[in-house]
């Protein structure tokens, strides 16, 4: 797990006693303003999938390490806005939603053939204004 910057961590995650991850979810807060695109390292990625923000309010995806069958399904939604997508690149910059001042995103990320492959649930919370404020929540599974 890594994230970019000066931007907080929290993690909170379990195993099944053999080192893998069961239930993780992590809280990344950040600076709304301020780029942390996927090019550059992005919020927090976990070896297979990369979370980033473009400060032009657009949430970014990246998949970095292929399922071994097929690609990913990623839905995401925003307050009467939803979109589905198929992504099967690695290394390719998804734009998943933009997620504007004083609203929130929600998408989930799954690999259809393959069920080895870890699911993802995430939120982007822009509180921004002034203050710039913005957090990423996401679950793995």
């Amino acid at each position: 797990m890594d994230f970019n910057g000066n931007n907080s961590l929290n993690s909170n995650t379990d195993n099944d006693g053999g080192g893998n991850v069961v239930v993780g979810i992590t809280k990344v807060r950040f600076n709304s303003s301020t780029d942390a695109l996927v090019s550059n390292g992005g919020l927090w990625d976990d070896g297979n999938i990369r979370i980033g923000w473009d400060a032009s309010t657009i949430t970014e995806f990246m998949m970095l390490t292929a399922p071994t069958s097929g690609g990913l399904q990623i839905h995401s939604q925003r307050t009467n806005f939803d979109t589905d997508n198929y992504v099967t690149q690695v290394n390719y910059k998804f734009d998943l939603q933009n997620c504007p001042s004083n609203d929130v995103i929600s998408f989930w990320v799954h690999a259809m053939d393959d069920a080895s492959y870890p699911s993802y649930y995430g939120t982007v919370f822009n509180i921004s204004g002034s203050y710039g404020q913005a957090q990423l929540t996401i679950q793995t599974f």
